[in-house]
């Protein structure tokens, strides 16, 4: 598997870690090994199994949304508040204009349509912020961490997305979900238009859609029954 299963949102399930880690707290009752044998099968395969659940909406969502990504060429104050700069500017120039699209891939296509009229807009603010540093902008597969908007949760891997890198590109990141619009200025205070959370949920199968909004709880029940094993 491409991470640890200590990294997996398995071991951060609270039902899991009771279950598992109070039996071994026990030293004093005895656990037989084809009991831990039994333990060590269903750990790889709820693993297994969240992987790959993450895995299909990963793939689901990358088909149905077009991300954006804009990195700063430093983590100084001035490159950074210059890449927010950028980013309202592309922004202001994106929206209303991408209202029509009924599918990432009609955004996305009309972002590539449009990508040197952005580009110019992205070097035209950079310059008149008295910076000589070139400017990139890249629409194709690009990986991003977890990452909350509002309240929805998209999962990490690799989406499509309109990248901008300012300079050397060495700063902290900006990200957003350019379709359905998602993005926002004001982290605190976000929230979703009816009609983006409309169009994201008719993209995504109905069973789907609470996993990005944390609804979804795991239960355990064979680790819960190893655990109260041990009570």
């Amino acid at each position: 598997m491409k991470d640890s299963l200590f990294e997996n949102s398995l071991f951060r399930n609270s039902s899991f870690r009771n279950s598992l880690f109070g039996a071994l707290r026990r030293p004093s009752q005895t656990i037989f090994l084809p009991l831990l044998l039994l333990l060590l099968n269903a750990l790889l395969a709820l693993g297994a199994w969240e992987g790959l659940r993450q895995d299909t909406l990963v793939a689901t969502l990358s088909a149905s949304v077009l991300r954006f990504r804009v990195l700063a060429n430093s983590n100084s104050p001035e490159d950074q508040a210059l890449k927010l700069q950028v980013r309202d500017g592309l922004l202001d120039f994106l929206s209303g204009r991408l209202d029509a699209s009924e599918s990432a891939g009609e955004a996305e296509a009309f972002v590539a349509d449009h990508q040197e009229e952005l580009l110019r807009e992205a070097e035209k603010i950079v310059r008149e912020a008295g910076y000589s540093y070139p400017v990139s902008l890249t629409v194709g597969d690009f990986y991003f961490p977890e990452k909350t908007y509002g309240d929805l949760t998209f999962p990490r891997g690799t989406y499509r997305a309109l990248k901008v890198e300012l300079g050397q590109g060495r700063g902290q990141n900006w990200w957003c979900v350019l379709y359905p619009p998602l993005c926002f200025t004001d982290a605190v205070t976000a929230q979703f238009p009816s009609d983006s959370r409309q169009k994201l949920e008719s993209v995504l199968p109905e069973e789907e859609m609470p996993l990005l909004e944390g609804e979804v709880e795991v239960r355990f029940a064979l680790l819960d029954w190893l655990g109260s094993l041990f009570r």
